[in-house]
């Protein structure tokens, strides 16, 4: 996540086979030609020890970086277990912290080493040839009050080492690239980076997204254990119940993992433009705790995002690739719209159309097509008796199962009045009754009504009259044909 955990795990050059022609050019060693990878030679100086320290006896590392505030870390214990742990934090400041970046620097600084310079290369050198005029101080204090400080200068040319020296001394050593990364750490490097990684047994159940200040949607809901299916309702703009749909859960997914890969403490978030920030999502983790993320300008290569989290006094840099879809808006996220309960949970449903009222009692064996039943108007039908009546029924259950919205419109203000088509779905398990009223709204679409109260959202007159030979039938073209077999029976 580092760029400096890159470079701790890579082969340090050193400058043993180049100081002889180093010195003949100069003797300020910033001006050395290091490559970028060592050759045998080089790996055999051996590096010299700078500090040699008992990790188990450190208490405090104070950085102190050129131009940036001092951070004191700690490392103290605690019982866990029935054992003691250590524990890293950040002296004053009530933030979550990568603790093992912590650690990785107390550790760095303890067992330190380095390539020691010769003496002849540091006649007529100044402290400004090393950076140490400007230097990043490092003070460990020790469980018994003493102080051990280093001074961390430049990077050295080629960036694959950094100059140092202990405080008070005079000798210089060149230590790891990495070393000097982490040595230099600021407040911000050390933040735990991991903003929100879900566990196993972690569901989100509760977006609400806005953008640009104006909310857009807020969706509730419940998440299968592989979190590949569920029961979601809008609530707003509009209340509806959503079947699970592939694009919404990709979007729901995006929230799953979000890692930053830098973080900048600062609280001038109108620069990084999270004052009015873009995007401005809540989301909810299995209706406990509740985190806000705030997307505001992209970096000038649009590969971040400048994100606020929760409350942080802080800046962070998250990845544009993972809000890949944040700008689509919920219909784009939803093919279809359904108000009611399954077919299985019904134990009567009714369709009124044409001034006719249509009585349908589902069977027991609902989807068993060959010992299928159902009654229509208090008469029995059978599968085996009358298919094509029973194949008709079950195109005009299919078609109330499936209520299409064309699109959301949720400022419309329509009255209830001269529904052309009223649908009524009797639960058989809480016994309660939905009523679904299609209101015209011009020659191509009607304003959908639940319970008396309109929803927010239109359907097409097209999809209410699709043919009966489509996979999910059009509710008027099923009660046409239905109409039509039913009087043959009769």
């Amino acid at each position: 996540m580092r760029k400096k955990i890159i470079a701790l795990v890579s082969v340090i050059v050193v400058f043993g086979i180049m100081l002889g022609a180093w010195l003949i050019v100069s003797k300020k060693p910033v001006e050395t030609e290091v490559t970028d990878s060592p050759t045998p030679a080089a790996t055999a100086i051996p590096r010299t020890a700078i500090f040699e320290l008992a990790i188990e006896n450190t208490k405090y590392l104070t950085i102190k970086n050129v131009d940036l505030d001092d951070v004191k870390l700690e490392r103290s214990m605690k019982v866990e277990n029935d054992g003691a742990v250590d524990v890293y934090s950040i002296v004053g400041k009530n933030v979550e912290v990568d603790e093992t970046e912590i650690k990785t620097i107390f550790q760095i600084f303890s067992g330190l080493k380095g390539q020691a310079l010769d003496v002849s290369t540091m006649e007529d050198s100044s402290d400004s040839d090393y950076g140490f005029d400007r230097a990043t101080i490092v003070t460990m204090e020790m469980t018994d009050g003493s102080k051990h400080v280093l001074e961390v200068g430049d990077y050295v040319t080629g960036n694959n080492g950094a100059f140092a020296r202990k405080q008070g001394e005079t000798q210089v050593y060149v230590i790891t690239r990495g070393d000097g990364l982490y040595l230099k750490s600021n407040p911000g490097d050390l933040r735990n980076k991991y903003l929100f990684v879900a566990g196993a047994e972690e569901y989100i159940n509760r977006i609400k997204m806005t953008q640009k200040g104006v909310q857009q949607f807020i969706i509730e809901g419940e998440q299968t254990e592989d979190k590949q299916s569920g029961i979601w309702r809008v609530i707003e703009p509009v209340s509806w119940r959503l079947r699970y749909e592939s694009d919404l859960l990709y979007f729901f997914d995006q929230f799953y993992s979000i890692i930053a890969s830098e973080c900048i403490e600062t609280t001038d978030f109108e620069t990084y433009g999270l004052i009015n920030p873009a995007y401005e999502i809540e989301f909810t983790v299995d209706n406990k705790k509740t985190h806000k993320i705030a997307l505001g300008n992209k970096t000038e290569t649009g590969e971040y995002f400048y994100a606020k989290w929760n409350d942080d006094a802080a800046v962070y840099l998250v990845s544009s690739s993972s809000f890949q879809s944040i700008d689509k808006n919920l219909k784009s996220m939803i093919s279809e719209l359904v108000t009611m309960d399954g077919y299985y949970d019904l134990n009567k449903f009714e369709v009124e159309y044409n001034g006719v009222n249509h009585v349908f009692e589902v069977s027991a064996r609902a989807g068993d097509k060959n010992n299928d039943s159902f009654k229509y108007n208090g008469k029995l039908f059978t599968q085996t008796a009358y298919p094509e009546v029973s194949d008709a029924f079950r195109n005009v259950y299919k078609s109330t199962l499936g209520l299409w919205a064309e699109a959301f419109e949720p400022e419309a203000g329509p009255e209830l009045i001269n529904p052309e088509i009223t649908v009524k779905y009797h639960n058989k398990g809480t016994k309660r009754i939905l009523t679904v009223q299609y209101v015209r709204k011009d020659a191509d679409r009607f304003y959908i009504f639940v319970d008396g109260e309109y929803t927010g959202v239109t359907a097409k007159a097209s999809i209410l009259n699709n043919a009966v030979t489509d996979m999910t039938p059009g509710v008027i073209a099923a009660i046409d044909n239905f109409e039509d077999k039913i009087k043959t029976v009769n």
